[in-house]
């Protein structure tokens, strides 16, 4: 299908920068759908009341991935994405997307434009410092480094996550390795490219 400026995924690593697209793509009316909150909704289910880990939703990806096909989650957010479309929404900007064939099956469906974040692995260990969220396991440098590794697809099998050849199958690459401020310009220089403008903080109705 051909592109569709409509569907976008911001794709990359952990820690990365790529919330800072999901936050530009909401302010121009992109309704936010996300791979993880699938795998955390049947998290819940399975294991009510229990902190579920990053490697929680590493494993559990990867389980149902192998039962029901690479790209069971994309599917998965397309079921989420049609009930949107039902209520009114047209744009949608899609979240953790880990593995290829996720990607392959929203450009097949939607037309979907994947733009990769990227920055350097000892910015991004010093970023996850930083802001320690709710996933994350017990935070050390050697925890993160084997969460970041298996994010990436190093030594992982292919039903298992391997962003990095997401990245490759990208249209567009933003290195973040400046400051936020010229993250966020290098991030709408991309989006004006594919014809994405202003901003628009309302949902727009068919």
């Amino acid at each position: 299908m051909k592109n569709n400026p409509n569907f976008i995924a911001p794709v990359g690593p952990a820690s990365s920068g790529k919330d800072h697209l999901i936050q530009i793509l909401k302010d121009r009316g992109y309704e936010r759908v996300s791979l993880s909150d699938s795998i955390r909704d049947d998290l819940d289910k399975l294991h009510p009341g229990r902190r579920h880990t990053r490697s929680d939703f590493q494993d559990y990806g990867d389980k149902m991935r192998l039962e029901y096909g690479n790209d069971y989650w994309a599917q998965r957010a397309g079921e989420n994405i049609e009930v949107l479309k039902r209520s009114g929404a047209t744009k949608f900007a899609i979240d953790s997307i880990r593995n290829p064939a996720e990607i392959e099956w929203f450009k097949k469906t939607y037309g979907l434009i994947a733009i990769a974040v990227d920055a350097p692995l000892e910015l991004r260990i010093k970023w996850a410092f930083k802001r320690q969220r709710n996933i994350d396991d017990t935070i050390s440098e050697d925890n993160i480094r084997r969460d970041f590794e298996r994010d990436l697809g190093i030594g992982q099998p292919e039903h298992g996550q391997n962003v990095r050849s997401c990245i490759e199958m990208s249209d567009q690459l933003i290195i973040n390795d400046e400051t936020e401020k010229e993250l966020d310009e290098k991030l709408r220089d991309a989006l004006l490219s594919i014809g994405v403008e202003g901003n628009h903080n309302h949902r727009e109705k068919k």
